[in-house]
This record gives structure tokens, sequence and C-alpha cells, in this order.
């Protein structure tokens, strides 16, 4: 059986859920599965005045939420077409197929 992966990732997690949320009502919820991900977050440091105050800092905390979706059987087929109506500026997707 041939199954679909496509991960998505966003740094706002607002828009990748209503990405997932957009995208099982257009699917049968029959043949998918949603898998959350864990959260990564990098934190950055970076001097304000790089001169004469070393210890006064501002730190940004920039934060990568990530969901798979799994398709088996016949939802494989409209992929191409939900993904064209679907996307968005704000989340990434990568698609892997397995299955002969």
């Amino acid at each position: 059986m041939k199954t679909v992966k496509l991960r998505i990732v966003s740094h706002r997690s607002v828009f990748l859920d209503k990405f997932v949320n957009k995208f099982l009502y257009e699917v049968d919820k029959e043949y998918v599965t949603v898998l959350p991900l864990p959260t990564k977050s990098k934190l950055f440091t970076v001097l304000k005045s790089p001169f004469v105050n070393k210890k006064s800092r501002e730190q940004f905390k920039l934060e990568t939420h990530k969901r798979i979706i799994v398709l088996k059987g016949k939802e494989i087929k409209k992929i191409p077409k939900l993904l064209k109506n679907l996307s968005s500026n704000n989340i990434a997707i990568k698609v892997v197929l397995k299955g002969g």
C-alpha cells in the first residue's frame, strides 16, 4: 500500500493548526493520521551597545513547530490539488512518497 508523509513546519503554531484543520476537512479522515512532533527552540543573545555596555543585552527566542500527516490508500490522488489550494506563506511542506 502506498503512503505519503507530509512534514509541515512553521514558526507559529496557529498557522500550523489552521493548515492541518483545513487539510483534514478536505480529505477522508479514515485514511489520515496527524502526528505532532516536539517543538524546537533557539535562543539568540544580542548586545544592545557593542562598545560600552556589555551587560545590556537582548534575548530573542525562535520556536519551530512541526507536524507529520500520513496519508494511506486512495487519498494520495488528491494531494497535488489540495497543496495548491491550501498553501500558505507561513508554513513549509516536505512530501515523502513510500510504497510500490
